[in-house]
Formats: structure tokens, C-alpha cells, sequence
């Protein structure tokens, strides 16, 4: 991608795909990251209840996740398709993306015992799933049609 393609692709995100507020003073963020916990509580209430017993608070590595859309978190195969749904799809992507992460890795984080070995798989398991492995879960599994909406 020649330098000009990689600025209108980063505008297109930034004013189009992005509520204006997401990056300068992070509102946005911290919105996706309220709505993000909500869609966790109803699509994956038995892993919440695990990580509530611990007091592992998921906000500390979805807001990573969120603010540089999941790149540096997965193995770049699978970043390229999460980027590729997002462009089609729009922001919704995003949090079936987390929501799918949370529940590929819900039989490990269910056998922590206590918060510091659940962030060590929480940080560590999106560099070891792979493309067939999210694209699959994302598409089954999971009920997406509450994600279903327009900013």
C-alpha cells in the first residue's frame, strides 16, 4: 500500500468507521468498553461470574484491544481478516471479535484460580489462535444479533 492509500484508508477509519470522539479524548473508547462489558454479561454470563470471583477487571486489556483495533494482539493473518470484516462490516466486528476471543478462551480462564494467571491467558491466547479458529466461532456459537447496530 503506497503512502497516500495508507491515509485515506486511516481517514476512512478515523471519520467514517470510528465515532469522531473515539481517539482525541477517548470517549469513544470508553463507550465501546461499557457496551463491550454489557454484550460480555449477556453472551457469556458464566465467564463473567468466574472472573467477578477473582476480580479480574477485562477492561484493562480490552481498552487495548479497542483503541488499536486488535493489531500487535493477533498473528497478523488474523488481524488482516479482523481489518477486512471491519471495512465491510463496520465497528460491530470489533466486539464480536473480543466476544469470540473471550469465549475461545473460556475453557482456560475457567480453570484459573486466581487474577494473575488469568491475565497471563488473557494476554497471551490471542497470538495463539488462528484464523479458522476466530472466523468459525465468530460465524457460530455466538448470538450475534444483538451486536446488529449502527452507530
Amino acid at each position: 500500500m503506497f503512502e497516500e492509500e495508507a491515509f485515506w484508508c486511516l481517514t476512512q477509519i478515523v471519520e467514517v468507521l470510528l465515532p469522531l470522539d473515539y481517539y482525541p479524548n477517548l470517549l469513544g473508547v470508553l463507550v465501546d468498553l461499557r457496551i463491550f462489558q454489557q454484550l460480555m454479561r449477556d453472551q457469556l454470563p458464566h465467564l463473567c461470574k468466574h472472573l467477578d470471583m477473582l476480580e479480574f477487571d477485562c477492561s484493562l486489556l480490552v481498552t487495548k484491544w479497542l483503541i488499536c483495533l486488535f493489531v500487535n494482539h493477533l498473528p497478523l493473518d488474523v488481524e488482516l481478516a479482523v481489518w477486512d470484516l471491519f471495512m465491510i462490516k463496520g465497528s460491530s466486528v470489533i466486539f464480536r471479535v473480543a466476544l469470540t476471543l473471550f469465549d475461545l478462551m473460556a475453557p482456560e480462564i475457567l480453570a484459573t484460580k486466581d487474577y494473575a494467571e488469568v491475565y497471563l491467558v488473557v494476554d497471551g491466547f490471542g497470538h495463539k489462535v488462528t484464523r479458522d479458529q476466530l472466523l468459525s466461532r465468530m460465524l457460530r456459537g455466538l448470538n450475534n444479533k444483538e451486536i446488529q447496530f449502527q452507530r
